[in-house]
């Protein structure tokens, strides 16, 4: 949802092909795809419980947890300067 409001915003507000706001984009789309990573890891690697429950990967989730927990207010408090320069 982060990427789309990104996009959304710099495509109306004419600033997608600034440099500086290109990077903070990709920057929020690798964000989101290393969480998407972790994800997938943690899903592929986990196993069955003796009562037959599926578990992820305990440690690609605490992963993942611990890259969102840290990376997460970053790319949150970036937003609002996509419309630098506009107003």
């Amino acid at each position: 949802m982060l990427i789309g409001l990104a996009l959304l915003l710099t495509n109306a507000l004419g600033t997608a092909k600034r440099p500086i706001v290109a990077s903070q984009v990709a920057d929020i789309i690798r964000f989101r795809e290393t969480i998407r990573a972790f994800t997938i890891a943690s899903e592929d690697t986990g196993s069955t419980t003796p009562s037959g429950l599926y578990k992820p990967n305990n440690i690609f989730v605490d992963l993942g947890r611990a890259f969102y927990i840290e990376n997460i207010n970053k790319h949150v408090e970036i937003s609002p300067t996509f419309v630098v320069g506009v107003l």
